[in-house]
């Protein structure tokens, strides 16, 4: 840069870095070295020398620092000498010219300071025949414009309007007027100067060099030396000239002029100045009231009579309604005197006066305007103006184009964009000097940013984090239309609106499919696919492309057939930028009718919005190829007839076809009723008209304006852009309204553009851009704001963040699309800085290096091609979407939350089966997810290592209905199941749950209960074939694996709402006779069909569509807790209302307690029949749930801990263990344990050995039988020591005590192994030794079959009990022998009492059934007692009866051998 080459020259400002006490003490020996006149305040002119030049009252207080001298040179030796005296004593210099800086800086400062004043140097000699003049700094821009009038009449210099202002700071700034349209500014036109420098040196252009002149010439007063004089070059001046100021008030429509002004003022001729004045002023009306308005005041020179500029405005900006009594002509001096506010009658000497008409307190800012302001932008500067402190306000707006669009930014150091800049901007006009900038390029290692036309979403065509040059491809933008061949070559420089232009010059019914936005460049549109109105009838941009021309990296210009069909392929669809410059573009052009129909419908809520748009999802993307409708959905404030603010949402249904009204009819009405569409909403129009018309243009204008590259509105954005493969439904839709009222998304847009049609026909593989069949529509997110600064940004870009977040759910995944022309580098970026690799982006596209078996693991399924493009790790940008997507609990969607080292979602059985022996050969955890709803989370969480299967793309059903049956993939959903049957029959269904967005896998796996339960049983009772893989990775049906573990994997795993399979008429009578007290009416029930009835249960209109059970999506998800019980008697009604007062409690707001009636099939059924007990005996099951809304762990616990207090209180329920069904297993349970019983079904752990496998099989298969038998077993032993405590001695009351006290709770479903085998041995003591050995034997087996972890898990839980059980044997042996030495039969009957164990010749006389009655008589004698005490609750049964076995055969065996010891004795 050229700033650099002087960087090294001292400023005059800062001449010295003395202290500032220094400055103040030397400022004598200054004026010493001095030897002509100065000022000190001591002097009596001091004051008004001062003063004279100060043009703003805020630096001209008691308080404003006063400089310590003041010189005022008149010569250039005498400036000469005021710096090197200033530079031998260190002194701060400030220079004034005619002192008009808007902050005093001139004659201002907050250190010691002398002022150089240069009144007494403002000589001008005018030169006319060499059209220049030299002005020294002190002048003034009016004494400089007499001077030149004195000479000429027909020469003129570009400067201010303000007479009084010095040319030293004007022209050192850059200095613009009225001409700058014209001519530039004044700074453009200088051609020379004199400067002195910090050693006293005079210098002109020539000894000073070029980059120095540079810099001076508008890069600011008094930063590189102090100017003592220009040379400017004049300019040409007609005789005549034009002026004209029209005011405009608020009710003269001034927003809209203003608004228009934006877009023609910088395009108008160059001849053409128009600014605007703004201001407010205060009036009174006939009635003595105050009335304020904004007043704007057009103020114009043009550079011509008045005959030649009416019929410009005319043209241009008619809407002015300028005049020819407006205009005035007068020479170009009367124009400096009109535009300084003098009579332009009057003597031109008052230009010469240095004297500011007034001076007043003022403050100043400015700002450059990139995009016209909208026009609720401007009415938001005039609620400003309104206010108190804007009486005397006013807002200039001054245009530029003309000639300051020619002028380059580098040509003078005038440049106000804070845009990183490139080293270069190169605008080639043919293919070989584009082939010498990448030539060039590579040489020199240059980065390369290729621009058409600046559309990038993130600027990636001309900004760049490294050093960088542009290449504009701005004037290669030629177009040849070939009629007859349909088709054009249209250079990459186009725009989409020439290349519209282009076409409807040669024919009326030929067009191209591209976008709506005409300043779009096509080279990163076709580059990126380009998609418009027409996609749905021809496809994309690229999908119309039959040849291009291109260079490469080695600056060779290839065609299709030198480039080859794989890079042709890659250039359209892949990405502007990525595999070469594209020069230009052979297109294939398409038929278009002559009258095409378009119409624009809008909603709002009140109108049922959100409904049509749900519904508009179904139709849009299955309309006739011919119509396209897209919805763009914005908030629309307004104010109702009471003046309160009214927010609502609109969507605006926009729509082209092809053809006429009179056949667009019928279409909307047969396929799109609800939108009401009426002949008087459409027009017909001309194809290129439907162009003006999608593109906000009016359709009766100019085509003209398509050639315009200049975009009407540019504003600060941010967007981001999905894809939807299945309908929203309307509770997502109404979120999505959530976020466009809040305050970020005031101008925010939400459109919806629908696939279908020829999209559908197009292969994903053929061009690179594979969002086609599946598809139903695409999204855009945009949000635009008009305030500069980092912290606005960043609260827009944080609400457009959030509302994609919330998209997730309802939008494609695995991975989530987006489409490449709208660029979010939220997705992901190569390196900012430096090269990325090809290593590098492959890591990042696909997966990261794992550290030791996560990385073998990746590996193994890497050699397989059939998974590569399914796996997804943490640095996958798709990670999140589709880890969360199937997280239906929110407590397990945390930050905390462990998250899976690799997704893989499969496609087939056999990548299945590449999952799990890649996973068994590694040696990793393996959670399997169907749809998420694991009410702990267990299949997408775990608190080791591990991956998740997640089967969603598993979900194909078969139905068929001769053979009534139907098969069903693991990953297919209960609702997709519903909707396929029900596709295929009225009369046929299924008894699976209520809920549409349930995973069949995990559902059936754990029973599955619904509506239908009591007449059909369970989902896992109608299973009647699987396919399963096990850990060696075979896939097994019903046959190969055997009953045993078919049997297994079917079911290891307050409102009143009813479901009668039968008429009203039928229904009612039985209502009657067996519940008469619910008061059932006819009108309070609904016929309907079976499927209806699955709308109805699962909360969605029953007159809906039944697409909507093939949506996966939840529509809420939240934090929740859920508990499941088993009532095997009623619950009287003192404890249901017990059951009501934790329903009063805080945590209870969201809070359900379900409870659904068990009888009819399910007691028919055997409890052994599959693994699911819970038949016959249960009256019904309770399903506690409790959910809450906000994050954190102390909320969380507070729910949870109000769950847990009623479900352990409950009264009457299923004894201690309380039985929970596999489907809603608690976090009580533990994982890992679950996880290894289940080892079967989910195929994980290699290392099961087959002893383990058969003791496995065995517990699931008969887990319901010993559970029974445990029952009776403690029964028997409770009510015993209950009958006969009073017998036994006070010892043997303790050791009671023990035995039901001591229980654990800690030992699970491992425990149930040992039980298994070892209940058999009830009653033969002798046998304990071999029992105890059994036990060991299945640790053993147990140690071979878990992961140690797992094991470790149920070590802590089972040998603290066999311990305890071992000392509490123990110490009963040596009770009973020294009871025995006395009373030996006594002893060992209460031993025998207590154990229930026949020992020696004794018996226990009591049978079962007088056990039984024994227990019944105590409950009617004391009716008082609780069943169960709050502590047996929680007493775990197979804990318990394992401590009863092992004191059989501890106690046995040792009181017999003290009986051998008495004996002996």
């Amino acid at each position: 840069m050229k700033i650099s080459r002087f960087s090294c020259l001292l400023l005059l400002l800062v001449l010295s870095s003395s202290p500032w006490s220094t400055l103040a003490d030397n400022h004598q020996e200054f004026i010493q070295c001095l030897s002509h006149s100065n000022y000190t305040p001591s002097n009596s002119s001091f004051s008004s020398i001062l003063q004279f030049s100060i043009q703003n009252l805020r630096f001209n207080t008691t308080e404003t620092p006063k400089p310590l001298v003041i010189v005022t040179p008149v010569s250039e030796s005498e400036v000469q000498q005021v710096i090197l005296c200033a530079k031998k004593i260190g002194m701060h210099v400030r220079v004034r010219s005619a002192g008009h800086d808007y902050e005093g800086l001139s004659y201002v400062s907050e250190v010691p300071f002398v002022i150089v004043d240069l009144i007494n140097l403002r000589t001008i000699n005018v030169d006319v025949n060499d059209k220049s003049a030299w002005v020294e700094a002190g002048s003034t821009i009016g004494e400089l414009y007499y001077r030149i009038a004195e000479k000429s009449k027909t020469l003129g210099f570009p400067a201010g309007v303000c007479p009084t202002v010095g040319v030293g700071g004007h022209f050192s700034g850059g200095g613009y007027g009225t001409m700058m349209r014209k001519y530039g500014l004044s700074a453009d036109n200088i051609v020379d100067a004199r400067l002195v420098d910090a050693n006293g040196t005079i210098l002109d252009r020539v000894s000073m060099g070029e980059d120095l002149f540079w810099a001076i010439r508008g890069g600011g007063g008094n930063s590189f030396g102090l100017v003592l004089a220009w040379k400017i070059k004049l300019l040409d001046v007609p005789e005549k000239v034009t002026v004209f100021t029209l005011d405009k008030t608020l009710e003269q429509n001034l927003t809209k002029l203003i608004h228009k002004w934006q877009n023609v003022a910088p395009r108008f001729h160059k001849d053409l100045f128009i600014r605007i004045i703004i201001r407010r002023v205060d009036s009174s009306d006939q009635g003595g009231n105050n009335k304020q308005t904004i007043v704007a005041s057009f103020n114009s020179l043009f550079f011509g009579g008045i005959d030649r500029l009416l019929p410009i405005m005319q043209e241009n900006f008619p809407e002015l309604g300028l005049r020819r009594e407006d205009c005035i002509e007068m020479s170009w001096i009367e124009s400096i005197m009109y535009f300084a506010g003098f009579p332009i009658d009057g003597s031109f000497d008052v230009l010469l006066s240095r004297v500011q008409p007034t001076t007043r307190y003022f403050k100043a800012k400015s700002d450059y305007v990139y995009q016209p302001i909208p026009e609720g932008g401007l009415e938001g500067i005039w609620r400003f103006l309104f206010e108190d402190e804007a009486k005397s306000s006013y807002v200039i707006l001054t245009p530029y184009g003309g000639r300051m669009d020619e002028i380059l930014p580098s040509d003078i150091p005038f440049n106000t964009t804070e845009t990183p800049k490139p080293l270069v901007i190169i605008t080639p006009v043919s293919e070989s000097e584009v082939q010498r900038v990448i030539l060039c390029a590579k040489k020199t290692g240059m980065h390369v940013r290729v621009r058409g036309a600046g559309h990038d979403y993130e600027g990636l065509s001309y900004v760049s984090e490294v050093p960088f040059v542009i290449v504009d491809l701005i004037n290669l933008r030629t177009i040849n239309v070939d009629v007859n061949d349909k088709s054009a070559w249209v250079e990459a420089g186009s725009t989409i609106g020439e290349l519209y232009y282009r076409i409807a010059e040669k024919s009326k019914t030929l067009g191209f499919p591209a976008g709506v936005c005409p300043t779009v460049g096509v080279g990163g549109h076709f580059s990126g696919g380009g998609y418009g109105v027409m996609l749905r009838k021809y496809g994309l941009a690229a999908d119309n492309i039959v040849d291009a021309r291109l260079i490469d990296a080695n600056g060779r210009i290839l065609d299709r057939a030198s480039m080859g069909e794989d890079l042709f392929w890659a250039i359209r669809g892949g990405g502007g930028n990525s595999f070469g410059l594209v020069l230009a573009w052979k297109i294939k052009l398409v038929d278009v009718p002559e009258i095409v129909t378009v119409f624009r419908l809008d909603k709002t809520l009140e109108q049922n919005a959100t409904k049509l748009v749900h519904r508009w999802q179904y139709v849009a993307p299955r309309f006739h190829k011919d119509l396209f409708i897209r919805i763009i959905i914005h908030r629309v404030d307004s104010s109702d007839q009471g003046g309160n603010n009214k927010q609502t949402i609109v969507p605006s249904f926009n729509s082209l076809f092809f053809g006429g009204i009179d056949r667009l009819l019928p279409i909307m009405q047969e396929n799109f009723p609800e939108l009401g569409l009426r002949r008087e909403d459409c027009i017909e129009m001309s194809w290129i008209e439907s162009i003006m018309y999608f593109a906000g243009f009016p359709i009766d204008g100019s085509f003209d304006v398509l050639l315009s590259r200049v975009q009407p509105t540019t504003r600060y954005f941010k967007a981001k852009s999905d894809y939807a493969y299945q309908p929203i439904p309307e509770g997502g839709l109404e979120g999505i309204w959530s976020f466009l009222f809040e305050d970020e998304a005031k101008s925010s847009y939400v459109i919806l553009t629908p696939y279908g049609g020829r999209m559908d026909e197009i292969s994903p593989s053929a061009i690179p851009f594979p969002h086609r069949a599946g598809n139903l529509y695409k999204i855009q997110h945009l949000v635009y704001w008009d305030k500069e600064g980092e912290e606005v940004a960043e609260r827009h870009i944080s609400w457009i963040r959030r509302l994609y977040s919330y998209m997730a759910p309802f939008v494609s995944k695995f991975p989530r699309a987006a489409y490449v022309n709208y660029r979010d580098l939220d997705i992901g970026m190569n390196n900012k800085k430096g090269h990325t690799s090809y290593v590098q982006a492959k890591v990042w596209a696909s997966w990261s290096a794992l550290a030791d078996n996560h990385e073998e693991f990746i590996q193994c399924l890497s050699h397989s091609n059939q998974t590569s493009s399914n796996i997804y790790t943490p640095n996958n940008s798709s990670f999140p979407s589709i880890l969360q997507f199937s997280i239906q609990n929110l407590r397990f969607n945390t930050t905390e939350t462990p998250k899976p080292l690799v997704i893989v979602t499969p496609v087939s059985e056999s990548e299945v089966q590449r999952v799990i022996l890649c996973a068994k050969k590694t040696g990793m955890h393996v959670r399997v997810r169907g749809a998420g709803h694991d009410y702990e989370g267990l299949s997408y969480v775990s608190e080791v290592p591990f991956v998740i299967v997640d089967l969603i793309n598993l979900r194909t059903i078969n139905v068929d209905v001769n053979d009534k049956s139907a098969w069903v993939e693991a990953g297919s959903t209960i609702g997709e199941l519903y909707y396929r049957i029900a596709e295929k029959s009225k009369t046929l269904g299924f008894p699976a749950g209520v809920c549409p967005t349930v995973g069949v896998g995990g559902h059936f796996s754990g029973g599955g209960y619904g509506v239908m339960l009591r007449k059909y049983g369970l989902a896992a009772d109608n299973i009647v074939d699987a396919r399963l893989i096990d850990a060696n990775g075979r896939i097994l049906d019903r046959a190969s694996m055997g009953e045993d573990l078919f049997w297994a994997i079917r079911g290891g795993g307050a409102s009143f709402n009813s479901i009668f399979l039968g008429g009203t008429d039928r229904l009612l009578p039985i209502m009657q006779e067996n519940f008469p007290e619910l008061g059932l009416r006819r009108e309070d029930c609904i016929e309907m069909s079976w499927i209806e009835s699955i709308m109805y249960f699962a909360g969605f209109p029953i007159d809906g569509p039944l697409d909507v059970l093939l949506s996966r999506v939840q529509l809420s998800t939240r934090y929740f807790k859920a508990k499941s019980d088993y009532v095997y008697q009623p619950i009287p009604e003192g404890g249901l209302e017990g059951i009501w007062r934790f329903f009063f409690e805080d945590e209870a707001q969201s809070s359900q307690v379900i409870l659904s009636p068990y009888g009819g099939r399910m007691d028919e059924i055997s409890a052994s029949a599959i693994p699911f007990p819970h038949r016959a005996g249960n009256l019904y099951k309770i399903q506690h749930l409790v959910y809450w809304d906000e994050e954190g762990e102390e909320v969380a616990e507070r729910h949870i801990t109000g769950i847990v207090s009623p479900n352990e209180r409950n009264i009457k329920i299923s004894i201690s263990p309380q039985e929970t069904e596999q489907n809603g297993k608690t976090e009580y349970v533990s994982d890992t344990i679950a996880s290894a019983l289940e080892g079967t079904k989910h195929s994980v752990s290699e290392k099961m050995e087959e002893d383990a496998k058969g003791i496995f099989d065995k517990v699931a298969g008969k887990a319901h039988e010993a559970s029974e038998k445990v029952k009776k077993c403690v029964g028997i032993i409770v009510d015993k020591v209950k009958g006969k405590a009073k017998d036994a001695s006070d010892t043997t009351d303790t050791l009671k005590g023990d035995v039901e006290g001591n229980a654990t709770e800690d030992v699970d479903l491992i425990a149930n192994a040992v039980i298994e085998d070892a209940h058999r041995l009830k009653g033969e003591g002798k046998r304990g030794y071999q029992k105890i050995q059994r036990f060991f034997s299945h640790i053993k087996v147990l140690a071979k079959a878990l992961p140690k972890q797992q094991f470790s898990v149920v070590q802590s839980k089972i040998y603290p009990v066999y311990f305890k059980t071992l000392s509490y044997g123990v110490a009963t042996a040596f009770l009973g022998h020294y009871l025995s030495q006395s009373r030996p039969y006594y002893a060992m009957d209460a031993v025998r009492d207590l154990t229930g164990t026949k020992t020696g010749k004794t018996t226990s006389d009591e049978p079962l059934e007088t056990q039984q009655e024994l227990s019944e008589g105590a409950k009617r004698e004391r009716p008082q007692v609780k069943i169960l005490s709050q502590r047996l609750k929680k007493l775990n049964l197979m804990s318990s009866f394992l401590t009863v076995l092992t004191l059989i055969g501890l106690t046995s065996h040792l009181f017999h051998r003290s009986q051998l010891v008495h004996s002996s004795g």
